[in-house]
């Protein structure tokens, strides 16, 4: 699948940085303010270099019992 759309700076920036971390640890987490582009980013890492992918959510209602 090819993506159409380009990082920003910062999600450019976020990628070297994971693809780093990465390569020394083989997982790595995720977390930034809303509206930060962590979607995009999502979206590229699956794209790019992920061979799978677990995706964890927290929400309240979720685990209210």
């Amino acid at each position: 699948m090819q993506l159409t759309i380009t990082p920003n700076f910062a999600q450019e920036r976020a990628l070297n940085m994971l693809r780093r971390y990465w390569k020394a640890n083989d997982t790595f987490m995720v977390y930034s303010p809303t509206g930060s582009g962590k979607t995009g980013l999502a979206a590229f890492i699956v794209a790019g270099f992920a061979r799978s992918v677990l995706c964890s959510v927290h929400h309240p209602d979720w685990s209210d019992g």
